[in-house]
C-alpha cells in the first residue's frame, strides 16, 4: 500500500504523499523484535516518526494482532489519525481506529484479498483528487 499510495499517485507538479511502510525495513523490525520485542516492532519506529495530525494506516487481518494495536495506540497517544483496515469482526483495532473498514469474513486469504482490492480503489482514489487539486490551482 505504502509503495502504491507513494508512486502510484504521483503526477506533473501534483502534491506528494509523505508515506512510509513501517515493516520495509528487515533489519529495524529484526532488532527491534529481537531486543524489545515483535509486539514493539511497529510502535517504537513510530516514536521517531509519528507527530500531531499524521496519519496512520493499520492493516490487519484480525485486528488483534499486539504490534498493530500498539502502534494504534501510540498513535492516538500522539494526536495522530488512525485508519484501520481489518478482516474477521475488526478485533481489537476497531476500536482503537477513527475509521474502521472491516472485511466481515473469517478467512484470511479472503480477508487479504479485498484488503488488497481497497489499496487499490484508495490509489486511484487519491491520484484522481491530487489530479483534481492540481487543475484547480492551475
Amino acid at each position: 500500500m505504502a509503495a502504491d499510495l507513494g508512486k502510484n499517485t504521483i503526477g506533473p507538479n501534483m502534491r506528494r504523499f509523505r508515506i512510509l511502510s513501517l515493516n520495509d525495513n528487515a533489519a529495524i523490525v529484526t532488532a527491534l523484535a529481537n531486543d524489545i520485542g515483535y509486539e514493539h516492532i511497529f510502535s517504537e519506529q513510530l516514536v521517531n516518526l509519528i507527530q500531531p495530525g499524521d496519519l496512520l494506516v493499520a492493516i490487519s487481518g484480525s485486528g488483534n494482532s499486539p504490534n498493530v494495536v500498539r502502534a494504534m495506540t501510540y498513535a492516538r497517544e500522539q494526536c495522530a489519525e488512525v485508519v484501520a483496515v481489518l478482516g474477521f469482526d475488526g478485533g481489537l483495532a476497531a476500536g482503537l481506529a477513527d475509521l474502521a473498514v472491516i472485511v466481515p469474513i473469517d478467512h484470511y486469504g479472503i480477508v487479504e484479498d479485498v484488503h488488497l482490492i481497497i489499496n487499490h480503489i484508495l490509489v486511484d482514489y487519491f491520484k484522481a483528487r491530487l489530479a483534481e487539486e492540481q487543475s484547480c490551482l492551475a
